[in-house]
């Protein structure tokens, strides 16, 4: 037999509820506080050593940056928590989100570290290797065949796998022809190749 509730018992619960949903609000509109920030960088870079903060703004202008040095590669980079000003009317869009140039300042860290050994390789395949973002830019002068550029891009990644301590290489290329004409995509982790020029 059922027990029944009562209507008191279940506006309790229902209080309960509420109260627990608005402070789980409250706690998720603020930026991340200077150990948090601390904490996220390590688990997602690596070891680091803390230079400075920056804490301004307020409401949803507020943000919180803090300048970091990487350990391991020696790359000043910074991480900011900051308020997402246009998510008041939105349940879509966060009401605050965390940042980082890391990932910018590792890549042109790998193109410094292998400058040598990428110059080799263009001056043996009569290509230039540069990046934009995410994605290293292979631009060959002349044309070329779809066997032939996935070996050069593949050459390139063992380049970069040398010097990629933090496991962040690039894995998609873009190759061009010509100079200036798309060839095609390929992506070095997966051998996922599609071509621009079908």
């Amino acid at each position: 037999m059922q027990k029944a509730i009562s209507k008191s018992a279940l506006r309790r619960t229902a209080a309960g509820i509420l109260v627990i949903a608005a402070v789980l609000s409250l706690c998720s509109c603020t930026v991340r506080s200077k150990n948090s920030l601390l904490k996220y960088a390590k688990e997602v870079y690596g070891d680091c050593k803390f230079i400075k903060e920056d804490h301004g703004g307020s409401g949803n202008t507020e943000y919180r940056t803090l300048y970091l040095q990487d350990k391991e590669t020696g790359i000043k980079y910074t991480v900011t928590s900051g308020m997402n000003s246009s998510s008041a009317a939105s349940d879509v869009i966060p009401p605050s989100s965390t940042t980082s140039d890391f990932k910018d300042k590792y890549y042109d860290y790998l193109f410094d570290e292998a400058e040598k050994d990428l110059k080799s390789l263009e001056e043996k395949y009569d290509c230039g290797i540069s990046h934009y973002g995410e994605s290293v830019r292979l631009v060959f002068d002349g044309d070329i065949d779809e066997n032939d550029a996935k070996k050069v891009a593949d050459k390139i990644d063992d380049v970069f796998a040398d010097y990629d301590v933090k496991d962040m290489r690039f894995v998609s290329y873009t190759i061009y022809y010509n100079g200036d004409q798309i060839f095609g995509y390929y992506n070095v982790k997966t051998g996922n190749y599609q071509s621009e020029v079908d």
